[in-house]
This record gives C-alpha cells, structure tokens and sequence, in this order.
C-alpha cells in the first residue's frame, strides 16, 4: 500500500484522512503512513458525515481511505476538501479504488523509506476537548517513541511477543496508541466488533488468553460489574490500562 500510495503522488507532508471501522486496513494505514513521512489522520467511524468533512477540511488532507460503509461520508470529505485528489475505498465501492485491489497490483515493489526527524508531524489526534469544534493535537515521530517506550516500561512492563492486547474501542484514538506498543514487542492485537459487549469482550479474552486490554472508565465498569467476568477464565490478563478518569 505504500508503494501504491506513493505511486499516486502520496509523500512526506501529506495529509492522509482515514475513515474506518476496526479493521487490518485501518491498522495498516498507521504504517504506511508513518513509511511515506505523510501524516495519518484518523477518524471515529462514529461520527457524522459533516463532521468528518469538517476534519477533511481543516486538516488540509490530500487523500482519503474510507470504508465502504460510508459514502456519503467520501462524498462530504471531498466536497468540502477540493485538496483531496485521491480516495482509496475498504472493499470495492464507486467511490474510490478497492484497497486489496491495489495492494495487489503494487505486491513486491518497493516502497520508499522515507526519513523523518524527531519532530515532524506524524499523526494528526483530533480531540473536542471540552468545547467548540475538535482540535488536531500533532504528534509527531519522536513523541510517538517516548509513548511507546513509555507505555512499555511503566504500563506493560515485560510484555513480551507471548502476550496478546484486545482493542474494544476505536484505533483511531488512544486505542491505536496502545496496539503500537504491542506491535514494538510483537505482540498480537485482536479486534473486537464495532459495538462494545461486555460478555463477548470477556470471551474473546478466555479464548485468545488475552494479557492486557486498553479501555475507559464506563466500559471497566461494564466489564466489572458484568456476570460473565466469573463465566470465563480471565486468569491471563495481568493489565488493565484506562484512560479519560476525571
């Protein structure tokens, strides 16, 4: 995919909007960003298709990789973003070009490995705050090395390629943080669905043997307060890491 990307005029500096349920392509699209020294901008597939043009807009984006599901919100994005002259769609639509499909037509060619400095911009973390419009906090590519180290060192301390994380929200925001980590230590990350269930979150951690899971307080609550924490065997997690406490 970054050959593909590349091929079509993506480089370092360029904004890359990306609108997607939890998925490999979603994931991927980090790492291909992060290749090229363009910039990821991440949506939550929740939000509404004007809400999504406006994040188009003023991240200046210059291409997009949208999920099927979401058409009009393709055709909010490009319409208030004239800047995006490219948009990849998740699973074949009329919208964009099929991703898998140009996976294929680029696999085994070389993508470019672009350098990058500490301080260029690497991922555009829209958040609302507490009021007004959401805000673009930069990350940038050595701030995302200090959290991964960080994370690793004080929050998974010994986490390891053995061990296993489930992401239960959307890797768009903190989550996606936190499954970066794990891929620093070659651990897996297993996707939950696109809705939050308590019961299926504790099964999927007794039949994967899941090590540690990133959430927020209300879904911890869920997840404690839930009957099926004694229904399966959940002896394998050892971290529970929450954020957004007040």
């Amino acid at each position: 995919m970054a050959a593909a990307l590349s091929a079509r005029g993506v480089s370092k500096g360029d904004r890359v909007l990306v609108l997607a349920r939890n998925c490999n392509q979603l994931f991927e699209s980090m790492f291909v960003c992060f290749r090229l020294g363009a910039i990821w901008v991440p949506t939550n597939f929740r939000l509404t298709a004007d809400e999504v043009a406006y994040l188009a807009r003023v991240s200046g984006a210059t291409a997009m990789i949208c999920g099927r599901e979401f058409p009009e919100h393709a055709r909010g994005a490009t319409g208030s973003a004239p800047s995006i002259n490219l948009v990849v769609s998740i699973g074949a639509s009329p919208f964009g070009d099929d991703y898998e499909t140009i996976v294929g037509e680029h696999q085994g060619r070389v993508a470019p490995d672009t350098a990058v400095e500490h301080d260029d911009p690497c991922w555009f973390f829209f958040t609302s705050g507490t009021t007004g419009r959401p805000k673009a906090a930069v990350l940038t590519h050595g701030q995302m090395g200090f959290v991964v180290t960080n994370h690793l060192c004080d929050l998974m301390p010994g986490t390891t390629h053995h061990d296993v994380s489930l992401a239960v929200a959307p890797l768009s925001h903190g989550a996606g943080i936190h499954a970066l980590a794990q891929v620093a230590r070659g651990a897996k990350t297993v996707l939950s669905g696109d809705r939050f269930d308590a019961e299926e979150t504790w099964r999927l951690i007794e039949r994967w043997r899941v090590t540690n899971i990133f959430t927020v307080p209300t879904i911890l609550k869920m997840l404690a307060e839930h009957p099926a924490a004694d229904k399966y065997n959940r002896a394998s997690l050892r971290y529970v890491i929450y954020a957004g406490a007040v």
